[in-house]
């Protein structure tokens, strides 16, 4: 058998440890044929760890996405309730604030009476002052709700709990008061 040199492509004889022609060691020609073929069939590990770390990197992507969802769900608002609007309108009533009261009435009960009307009304039947607020429960569909909501009443000095169920309907996205 013949060793060929590696760098200068010379022909040596079998036993050579260096070439003859370029002084190149020939050593590295010697490896068993066997430590030669164990190498090769030594499967390479690095497209597994790849793969590994590709599934990796998705998993935590799709991690980062729920979190992400979910926060946005809970930080950002997504508009008044109608629970909200029921304490709201009451509050503008503890206030007296009748601009504000009105504001929370339909386009349907604003139809039917104006803001004049509404402050006749209250000033008539006198305001009510509100307090301990307790929602008992509430019925809602995409564009109406009904809040069942109790709280002390004080009118004219006199203080009464009262019991109401108060209809609502949505309108550009806020819950409006449907009744007087």
């Amino acid at each position: 058998m013949v060793k060929q040199c590696e760098k200068c492509g010379a022909k040596n004889s079998n036993d050579a440890q260096f070439c003859e022609s370029c002084g190149a060691s020939l050593l590295a020609l010697e490896k068993p044929a066997a430590e030669k073929v164990e190498k090769q069939a030594v499967p390479s590990k690095a497209p597994e760890a790849r793969s590994s770390r590709i599934v990796g990197i998705v998993v935590a992507l799709a991690l980062i996405i729920v979190i992400g969802l979910v926060a946005v769900w809970f930080i950002f608002p997504r508009g008044p309730s109608p629970e909200d609007t029921i304490k709201a309108s009451t509050d503008a009533m503890n206030a007296r604030d009748l601009d504000k009261v009105y504001s929370f009435y339909s386009s349907q009960v604003k139809s039917q009476y104006s803001k004049a009307d509404i402050g006749d009304y209250l000033n008539n039947f006198g305001w009510p002052t509100f307090s301990d607020l307790e929602i008992i429960g509430t019925n809602t569909t995409d564009s109406q709700a009904t809040v069942h909501w109790r709280a002390k009443n004080t009118t004219a000095g006199e203080t009464t709990t009262v019991e109401l169920s108060t209809p609502l309907v949505k309108e550009n996205g806020e819950w409006k008061i449907n009744q007087l």
